[in-house]
Formats: structure tokens, C-alpha cells, sequence
């Protein structure tokens, strides 16, 4: 915290900014940025305690839906069925040959915390749910480990389900105006009104 505060103290001195004149700081909520006495928000507050710390409005909500889908353990294994088909076929150069000539677009990853990639993972899956089985049983054939083709089995066998259709199609509807909040309260004139209605909205 005590390196990064210099670094600020720094480019406010190079820029002729008086950090007496400062009111605000805002960060994630990591601990060496956001920590109450070693953070860099404490070092700044050291020199001038009127800088009133806030965290990062967007990091907060996707910490907000970050915790709010791990405790659903459904959740949890959409995500992670999501995951495990973006790294089945991304391995091997054959398996993603198989996936492009069947579907129109890519599967991405989804990031663990940055629920605007989140989005952009599960909408691909979701458009085309019903083609990845037959892509996964185009796969058998190729040289797998018993493990592997277990777990091709078991995708199969999920993303042909029910729960699985049901959990695209809800967790993109949900994703959506979460996407939508988030490049909403990080552009260039976002206003703190505005910021407050579009958190409330979603």
C-alpha cells in the first residue's frame, strides 16, 4: 500500500495537484488498495484525513454477484460445465476445428469474478446449447484418456438436461442488465445520481 500511495503522491506532485485540495479516493477492494491501516486509501488519509475513501463502484457489484451465485450450487455447476467446455475444445486444435464448422461463433471464458465476461461466455454457450452435444459426441471417436472421455459423457449428458437449457437461458437474462449497470457507472461522464439509479434499477 505504502509503494502505490508514493506512486499517487507522485504523479499529484508532477501534475500540480495539491493533495490538500483532494476529497475522494476510490479503488477495489483489494486489501492493499482498500485496507483500514496499510491500505493505500489509510497512507493517503495519513497526509490528508478529508479524502474520504470509497470503493470501486463496479468491482463491488461484481463482488455482490460473484457471492450471490456461489451459493447456489446450481450455479456453480453452470459455471463450471461453461468453463470446462471452453477448455475441452480450446486444448486440442481438432476438438476446436469440430466446434467452429458446427457453430458460429466462439466460446469464451468466463472470468471468475468480471461478470461482463461472464456474459460474453454465456451467451455463446447459450445460442448454441443444442449443437455442443453433438459436437462432444464428434469428439468421442479422437484418441482420449479414459478420464476425459468420462467427462465428455458426463457434458453430454448435462448439456443436453433440462437444468442445463433453463440455467442459460435465466443466467443470461440475469447477466444482461448486470452488464448493462456496469458499463453504465464506469463511463467517462457518469454522474453519482445516475450511478445510484442505474444500481438501484438493476
Amino acid at each position: 500500500g505504502e509503494e502505490i500511495a508514493g506512486m499517487i503522491f507522485a504523479v499529484l506532485e508532477e501534475n500540480n495537484i495539491p493533495l490538500s485540495n483532494c476529497r475522494g479516493q476510490g479503488y477495489d477492494n483489494a486489501a492493499n488498495m482498500s485496507g483500514e491501516y496499510n491500505g493505500v486509501q489509510a497512507k493517503i488519509k495519513e497526509r490528508n484525513p478529508l479524502v474520504m475513501y470509497s470503493p470501486c463502484g463496479c468491482h463491488s457489484l461484481n463482488l455482490c454477484g460473484n457471492d450471490a451465485a456461489d451459493c447456489c450450487k446450481e450455479a456453480i455447476t453452470f459455471f463450471g460445465m461453461v468453463q470446462w467446455f471452453y477448455q475441452f475444445f480450446h486444448s486440442s486444435p481438432k476438438r476446436w476445428e469440430i466446434l467452429t464448422s458446427a457453430i458460429d461463433s466462439s466460446l469464451h471464458q468466463p472470468s471468475p469474478t468480471r461478470w461482463s465476461a461472464k456474459l460474453k461466455a454465456v451467451r455463446p454457450f447459450k445460442n448454441n446449447v443444442h449443437k455442443l452435444a453433438s459436437c462432444l459426441e464428434q469428439c468421442l471417436p479422437l484418441k482420449l484418456t479414459p478420464k476425459v472421455k468420462s467427462e465428455v459423457n458426463g457434458a453430454i449428458k448435462y448439456v443436453t438436461s433440462f437444468e442445463c437449457i433453463l440455467m442459460s437461458c435465466m443466467w443470461e437474462k440475469i447477466l444482461g442488465p448486470i452488464d448493462a449497470c456496469n458499463n453504465a457507472i464506469q463511463c467517462r461522464d457518469a454522474t453519482l445520481d445516475g450511478e445510484v439509479v442505474n444500481l438501484e434499477s438493476c
